[in-house]
């Protein structure tokens, strides 16, 4: 080889060596056929840390409440009747801290919340996974008018999203689940839609709202007072359709994860919430956007079509499952960098089309997604699920 060849070459072999390495989540594979029909309008696993197992997720929708059993043959099974509630749209499972549990009954609670019939529910799942039990019932209750969401904290105290009075409205439970639920003080806001818990030991609530364009931190008693930390204005926040702060263990619930299908033609964008006071917006991810020359917060990679229509999002450790509903697709987002995410996998279908919901297991070994209302994909990144599959194909 020539000198000068020699010299090129040492050069383009130092380019190369010292060029960043990126963090590649591994393939999303769809574990055999959509599961359907599912009457399902959101779903969630266990947020219990202390739960056996993650096998189970957990869906609500106009009519039924159906049970997912995930694994390498996934299968679904209705196990109660919200028909004269539904539709229901939020959805938080948890654990029950009863010292002594009926025969037959497990630890999993189901509460619930009806929009149109300003409801709110308590499910407890039977210990077979044949059936759930109402055992906490409110209905009609004008001090929840029109609730959209909720988050139980341990399992005394719940906190609903009253979209009518734009509050976040306190309800506490009795442990031993014998005494009625007391429906308690409510925090004022200019907007409320989602709520999500933020880490258990900071006691604290992030509180979503597309049409106020806002994420909200609050602080809660374990009485169920309610405290203003701090609030973000954004307009990339505007219309926002689904939030997160991560599944697993709490302590990583330090970012706040907002996807808003009609900006930009998708949006992804992502709050910093480590310090406590109002979230800082960091970094928005856009489907048609492109970079604002003027800001550098506002970068967007290269790849940022697959966020086409993001429904709704759910993160697991440095991994963003965003459900992007147009381009029927679940867009896998890094972010080890959380200024710079990037997708860096995206699992698309036919059977995605429309797909408007998904959670992560706290595991995460499996993501389940909902399309339309009407069926689940349950797909999953761990090589062992996939390969005990009996039948798999990778989806492209």
């Amino acid at each position: 080889m020539r000198a000068g060849s020699m010299a090129i070459a040492a050069r383009i072999f130092a380019i190369v060596f010292v060029l960043p390495t990126a963090t590649i989540a591994a393939p999303l594979t769809a574990i055999g056929a959509p599961l359907t029909p599912v009457d399902a309008l959101t779903v969630e696993f266990t947020s219990a840390a202390r739960a056996s197992s993650y096998s189970t997720a957990y869906a609500v929708g106009a009519k039924d409440m159906t049970a997912i059993s995930v694994s390498s043959t996934p299968t679904s099974a209705v196990i109660a009747s919200v028909a004269d509630v539904g539709p229901c749209e939020g959805l938080f499972v948890f654990e029950s801290r009863r010292k002594s549990l009926p025969r037959g009954v497990s630890r999993t609670r189901l509460a619930v919340t009806c929009a149109e019939t300003s409801s709110f529910l308590v499910y407890a799942v039977n210990a077979d996974g044949s059936g759930a039990r109402r055992i906490v019932e409110i209905k009609n209750e004008a001090r929840i008018q029109n609730p959209r969401d909720l988050v139980v904290v341990n399992d005394t105290l719940a906190f609903i999203a009253s979209a009518a009075h734009s509050r976040v409205v306190a309800v506490r439970l009795d442990s031993n689940e014998e005494d009625p639920p007391v429906i308690g003080e409510s925090f004022k806001l200019s907007g409320v839609d989602t709520l999500t818990l933020g880490p258990l030991e900071r006691e604290t609530l992030r509180v979503m709202s597309g049409a106020a364009r806002r994420v909200t931190t609050l602080k809660y008693t374990p009485a169920g007072t309610l405290q203003l930390v701090g609030s973000t204005k954004d307009s990339r926040l505007e219309s926002a359709s689904g939030t997160c702060v991560g599944v697993g263990d709490s302590s990583d619930r330090l970012y706040t994860y907002v996807v808003s299908p009609k900006k930009l033609g998708g949006t992804l964008s992502i709050l910093n919430s480590s310090e406590f006071g109002a979230p800082q917006y960091l970094v928005g991810v856009h489907a048609g956007g492109a970079p604002n020359a003027d800001s550098e917060s506002e970068w967007s990679p290269v790849a940022h079509v697959n966020l086409k229509g993001a429904t709704d999002v759910s993160v697991h450790g440095n991994r963003a499952y965003v459900a992007a509903s147009t381009l029927g697709a679940i867009a896998i987002v890094d972010l080890s960098e959380p200024s710079r995410p990037t997708v860096a996998d995206t699992l698309r279908s036919p059977a995605l089309a429309g797909v408007n919901k998904v959670s992560a297991s706290p595991d995460g070994k499996f993501l389940v997604s909902l399309v339309n209302g009407t069926s689940a994909v349950i797909a999953s990144a761990d090589d062992a699920v996939v390969a005990a599959a009996s039948k798999r194909r990778r989806f492209t």
